[in-house]
């Protein structure tokens, strides 16, 4: 696993760093990376293995847009889109990334019979988190959960914002900063 300072990390262009997936057969842990989306991303967001998306009628419609972002395992020979995301924004004066969107493909959902890679999710909350540090926020993440997903949010540490919200979190600083460091065992100096 790299070591580096936290401003060695965000002095790296962030699609680039090293994010890792877990083929779950066999246990192998893979590298992946964020790209932009192009056009013929668009054609496999609406295609019959995304039919379950819970997001299915907007992604195609991100498609291309610097703020939509796919991961993908560029070593594996396998082009699928594992995982997506809009990225969302700090708002002025504020800490905390707000409006983002993300899913892991239907293929890679916990949950799913013949889940091929763990840890998609993470992945893209680890994304989310140096954005908003790169936007100038604390690394704090405001997001509502999908129904059906606050088990997985609250397992990486996101929190209720208030009881009446139950599916507005946050993944206070704090949180998100020992999952960077657990991803790329940031030094203490």
């Amino acid at each position: 696993m790299p070591t580096m300072d936290l401003d060695e990390l965000l002095s790296r262009d962030p699609n680039t760093l090293p994010y890792r997936l877990t083929h779950v057969a066999t246990g192998e842990v893979l590298e992946a990376r964020f790209e932009p989306t192009t056009a013929p991303d668009a054609e496999e967001l609406r295609g019959e293995a995304w039919a379950y998306s819970k997001f299915r009628d907007v992604w195609p419609d991100c498609v291309g847009e610097p703020q939509t972002l796919k991961l993908v395992l560029p070593h594996r020979g396998d082009d699928r889109i594992q995982g997506i995301m809009r990225l969302g924004r700090v708002p002025r004066g504020g800490y905390r990334l707000r409006g983002s969107l993300l899913e892991s493909a239907p293929w890679n959902q916990t949950g799913t019979p013949g889940r091929e890679y763990a840890g998609v999710g993470r992945q893209l909350v680890l994304r989310l988190i140096l954005e908003c540090l790169r936007q100038g926020g604390h690394g704090s993440i405001l997001i509502s959960a999908s129904p059906g997903s606050e088990s997985f949010y609250t397992r990486l540490g996101f929190r209720q914002l208030t009881p009446e919200s139950p599916r507005d979190m946050v993944l206070p600083a704090g949180q998100a900063f020992g999952l960077v460091h657990e991803a790329w065992t940031l030094s203490d100096d």
